[in-house]
Order: structure tokens, then C-alpha cells, then sequence
């Protein structure tokens, strides 16, 4: 389902940083169903109006990056309404950031990426609806780095 999606990229080097990105559309008429499908250069965290739209963590997975990419495919019908708005929080993971023995980074991709695609399949008029990689906005996530293999303990006396 995301063989003709686009990457949708930061303007800026975010390597180890995390980055969200958000994307706002209306629907008009009633929504028989809506499908997302999704995957990253990262990990990501996906939001639509505001609620999350699964429990899983750390996806897209760890994968052979160069010869597949796994994504995942959610029912988000009962989060759509008349206007929404989709914010998907993407680090590093395993694409981007520190990885194996060897500590190195950026082994599979250069750069945090997000690829997606929902399918919104309306009740009258029957027509099928593609939102995908065009108006995305970007903006800093409030973690200035996201590695998850590096971890920072507090000072036992705090």
C-alpha cells in the first residue's frame, strides 16, 4: 500500500533528534472506513485528533533495511471526524540512530523520514479518499535528542 507514497523528510539534519510531523484535512461527508498504513526511517509514535492510535512502541520494528521495510496498518475509522489532524512523533530507532556493537549511526538511512498513506473510503458519494505526503508541517519535539540506546539515570539524591 505504500509502494507510490513519498518520504516525507525534515528540511533540516535531525539525525538525532525527534522530530513531529503534522498534517491537517477535513471529510466532508460520513466515513464508511479509514485505513493507515505507515512506516519510518525511526521509530515513531502516531496521533490522530489528538489520541493515540495504538499501544505498540519502538515501530515500525527492527528490520533488514536494505532489503524490506515493515509497516503497519491501522483502523483509525472511529478517530476520524469533520476536521482532523494526524501528528506522528519519529526519532532515530534503529535506521537512524546509534545501533549494534559498533556504536555507529545513521547505518541504514541518513535522515529521519515518515512514509504513509490513509485510505478514506466515504459512505455518498461512494469515493475513496488518499491523504498522503503533501502539507505535512514539521516542528521540534520538546526532547532535544532521542537515541534509545544512550540512557541518562537522574542523580540518586533527587
Amino acid at each position: 500500500m505504500l509502494t507510490n507514497a513519498k518520504w516525507i523528510k525534515s528540511p533540516i539534519d535531525m539525525a538525532t533528534a525527534a522530530v513531529e510531523f503534522r498534517r491537517s484535512f477535513s471529510i466532508k461527508n460520513k466515513v464508511k472506513s479509514a485505513i493507515l498504513y505507515i512506516s519510518s526511517a525511526g521509530i515513531y509514535s502516531p496521533k490522530l485528533n489528538g489520541k493515540k492510535i495504538t499501544d505498540a512502541v519502538l515501530m515500525p520494528g527492527i528490520t533488514s533495511y536494505k532489503t524490506r521495510i515493515l509497516y503497519q496498518e491501522y483502523d483509525v475509522t472511529e478517530f476520524i471526524s469533520e476536521s482532523n489532524e494526524l501528528s506522528f512523533g519519529v526519532g532515530p530507532g534503529w535506521a537512524v540512530g546509534h545501533y549494534g556493537y559498533s556504536r555507529e549511526k545513521q547505518l541504514y538511512f541518513d535522515e529521519i523520514a515518515l512514509i504513509l498513506r490513509i485510505l478514506i473510503l466515504r459512505e455518498r458519494p461512494a469515493a475513496l479518499l488518499v491523504v498522503g505526503a503533501t502539507g505535512h508541517r514539521f516542528c521540534f519535539d520538546q526532547m532535544a535528542t532521542n537515541e534509545f540506546a544512550h540512557f541518562e539515570f537522574p542523580p540518586y539524591n533527587q
